[in-house]
Parts: structure tokens; sequence; C-alpha cells
């Protein structure tokens, strides 16, 4: 059999935005034959508007071809787009709870190990050490185990980065910005704590934490 083509057009995933595109012919629906078909309506006007008109005109060419459902392609896309959509939904509020799971912890550390090297502070004040340098000292010891964290976790979502490509499209698996944006977010999360507990320990009060017992 022989086949003339009149055109060729761009690649479409029918089977889902997941998936590469299969190869397709279109061909008139004389000669492929079954009585089952898609008609696909291009309008610069609300596709609901032309919903009776469609119908209208599927019957002036075949009474006895029904037109069951119409359905615009943004409903479409969003259908075939809904289970991944929930998986995200799912992913980014365990991270969101992490984020703040690991802001509560990250206060919660900070507060005790300034609370345990309270007489040291004391001392240091006592001697003369400027609001600075406590500052710094707290604000060391606290976003240096951050730091080393933030370090291992990039190492690890670029090997597993792989294992979560199946949820993404047309995005790039090492994308430069959410290996950018993602530590920011969590440097400031722990940094925030870390600073208002520095900030809190360089107003101690030598006088009354080298008093305690």
């Amino acid at each position: 059999m022989h086949w003339r083509v009149v055109g060729i057009v761009g690649d479409v995933r029918s089977g889902g935005l997941d998936r590469a595109p299969a190869i397709t012919i279109y061909r008139p629906y004389g000669q492929r034959g079954g009585t089952v078909f898609s008609l696909v309506v291009r309008t610069v006007i609300a596709p609901e508007a032309l919903s009776q008109a469609v119908r209208e005109s599927v019957a002036r060419v075949d009474a006895g071809i029904p037109a069951p459902e119409i359905r615009t392609m943004p409903h479409i896309i969003a259908r075939s787009l809904q289970q991944r959509q929930f998986q995200a939904s799912v992913l980014a509020a365990f991270a969101l709870v992490a984020v703040l799971l690991a802001a509560i912890g990250i206060y919660g550390v900070v507060a005790y190990s300034v609370f345990q090297r309270r007489k040291e502070i004391g001392v240091r004040i006592a001697l003369g050490a400027e609001s600075w340098d406590i500052r710094r000292i707290v604000l060391k010891d606290g976003m240096t185990p951050v730091l080393c964290g933030l370090i291992v976790g990039l190492m690890a979502s670029a090997l597993f980065a792989r294992l979560i490509a199946s949820l993404l499209f047309e995005v790039n698996t090492y994308d430069a910005a959410i290996f950018t944006v993602a530590p920011l977010i969590l440097l400031l999360t722990a940094a925030i704590p870390c600073w208002l507990h520095a900030r809190r320990a360089a107003l101690t009060d030598p006088t009354v934490v080298l008093r305690l017992d």
C-alpha cells in the first residue's frame, strides 16, 4: 500500500508527559476504519461556548455518531498530571515539615549549648571579650555541623537525583537553581536561631552567671 504524505506535525506526548513521543501516523477516518475516534477543535473563544455547535456539526455529518463528552485541552492535561501533582505535593509537604523540624532542632541544640557554656561565656566577657567575639563563637559552634550536613546532603542529592527523575518533566535532574536555592533556605533556617542565641549570649551578665552553681 502506498500513502501520500501531505504534512508533518510536531511530536505529541499522547501517552503522558513523562513518556517519549511515539511514532504516529494520522490517516483520514475513511481509510482507517473503526468506530471510535476523537475530534479536536481549535478556537479563539471559550471552548465551552462551542460545545453545542460541535454536537450539531457532528450530527449533520452523521446523526448516528454520538458526542458524549467534550473536554478542553487544559482539562485533559491537568487530569493526566493529577498523580504527579499529588506526589509532588506530598514531597513538598514533607520537605516543609523537615525544614520546620530542622529549625526547631537547631534552636534547641544551640540553646542547650549556650546554656551549658554560660559560665565560659561569662568568664570571657569578664576578661574583656567583645560582644562580636561571643556572637562569633556561638555562630561558629552552631553553624559548623549545619555546613557539614549540607555538604553531605548535596552529595547524597546528586547521587539519588535520578531516583525522582520520573517525577520531573522538562526539568534538569541537576538543576542549578534547585541546588542553589534549597541550601540557601536551609542555611537561613539554621542561621536565624543561631543568630538569636548568639545575640542573647552576647548580652550575658557575667556577675550573674558566675554566681551560679
